[in-house]
């Protein structure tokens, strides 16, 4: 989770840089950071990870952001999804 400081430096981003910009540069943040995933399952190397993991935060506030969706509706659908995700672990599957 980005600090509000952090928060508010990606609204600035989101009011001068073209809504369609931000949201093609969040996936190929995304796709950096499977990349690096992959490098640490190879190598080991967090630090190409943790980059990409803050580029990936800073994308998703903005898209956040720019779709105007609110806090709780991210919390209530991932509260749903872990709840599935251990419910399963819970039935051995």
């Amino acid at each position: 989770m980005l600090n509000k400081e952090n928060r508010e430096r990606c609204s600035k981003v989101v009011r001068i840089y073209p809504k369609d910009h931000q949201m093609l540069l969040a996936m190929e943040e995304l796709a950096e950071l499977t990349q690096a995933i992959s490098k640490y399952l190879r190598y080991g190397d967090t630090e190409p990870l943790l980059e990409e993991y803050a580029d990936v935060l800073v994308m998703l506030e903005q898209v956040r952001q720019i779709l105007n969706i609110d806090d709780e509706e991210i919390n209530k659908r991932a509260g749903k999804k872990l709840y599935r995700a251990l419910g399963r672990v819970a039935i051995g599957k």
